[in-house]
Formats: structure tokens, sequence, C-alpha cells
């Protein structure tokens, strides 16, 4: 919940879940790539690159820069 006084909850700073630490990169896809195919290049798993990029519908991902 991104804002949970908003909703009436209060809850402590030391019971917060700590951010996600992640790696921000950029790359640019010559062609349509299966998530599936870059998460093994990536060395992780589908569901990781799904779940930090929820904004991403587009599956395989296409051709053009991706942030």
């Amino acid at each position: 919940m991104e804002d949970p006084g908003r909703y009436g909850f209060a809850v402590p700073e030391d019971q917060l879940y700590p951010p996600l630490a992640y790696d921000e990169v950029q790359l640019t896809l010559a062609q349509a790539v299966p998530v599936r195919r870059l998460a093994e290049a990536s060395g992780t798993y589908y569901k990781v690159i799904k779940d930090l990029n929820p904004g991403s519908r587009v599956i395989p991902w296409t051709r053009g820069p991706f942030a």
C-alpha cells in the first residue's frame, strides 16, 4: 500500500517492508524477444522479470528501447 495513512492505517516505520533492491538497465532489442529468453540470459526467472516490470504487458518484448 503506497499511502497507508490515507486509508486509516498507522504503520510504524520499523514494521514497513524495506524497499526492493534492484539494478536499473537500459536495452535496445533488434527484434522481438520472449521474456523467458531475457530472463535466462540474465540468470534469473521469468517471474522476476515480470514482477520488476509490471508496466510491460507486451509478451514477447518488441523491437526497440526499454528502460
